[in-house]
């Protein structure tokens, strides 16, 4: 039985998406280790042409992108779109978790609604972070942003260990939660900044399934 198989982008050409790509290092890394086939575009593989390349030749189940977007469009490397109502019709029979700004405000919406993708979990507003401006060199020493981009790590991670669209979004949700109780608590002088960043991206956090 051949493994299944996962797309993950992951560009790295500014602050925003090199914090993603390492944070992603982590699901990259359980795939793996759980048998699955990562198909990775990473850096500056992140284009087009290798985007829909690489899903018309293995047919990916799961797409994990990460990157600059629209309402209506994804980016890959130095902001080229890789995915757009004109392509769209290659998620067909997918689940797709974006990690990035507005995507699920149409482009998640109507690939979903035009029965292109089995779900679509992503944002539909900014997905925002906060970091540690010392630490932009190393993003998984920064503690300021690790309450997001763990919470946000947990929908692919969840995916990848067979849960179901709902479910990985609920475990995501339930992680927010988490860390918004936490955050209230703490006396932390960052602690308002971080907590505002926190209820925004589960507030705009989104699973869109038929």
């Amino acid at each position: 039985m051949m493994p299944e198989k996962i797309l993950i982008t992951r560009p790295d050409h500014d602050d925003t998406t090199f914090y993603l790509y390492e944070w992603s290092k982590e699901v990259k890394n359980l795939a793996e280790d759980l048998g699955k086939d990562v198909l990775d575009l990473r850096k500056e593989r992140a284009t087009r042409k290798n985007f829909e390349s690489m899903i018309m030749k293995n047919n990916p189940l799961l797409l994990f992108l990460n990157g600059h977007g629209t309402c209506d469009t994804l980016c890959g490397y130095k902001n080229e779109t890789l995915l757009d109502l004109k392509n769209m019709h290659l998620l067909k029979s997918t689940i797709v978790y974006a990690r990035s700004c507005r995507t699920a405000q149409i482009l998640g919406f109507q690939s979903v609604k035009q029965n292109i993708s089995k779900a679509f979990i992503g944002y539909k507003n900014d997905f925002i972070f906060p970091y540690d401006a010392r630490k932009t060199a190393t993003p998984r020493r920064d503690t300021l942003c690790e309450p997001i981009l763990s919470s946000s790590n947990l929908v692919m991670m969840s995916l990848i260990r067979g849960k179901s669209p709902r479910e990985a979004f609920n475990i995501s949700q339930q992680s927010y939660d988490f860390f918004i109780r936490k955050w209230i608590n703490s006396i932390e002088i960052e602690a308002p900044h971080v907590l505002k960043f926190l209820i925004w991206n589960k507030v705009n956090q989104v699973c869109i399934e038929n």
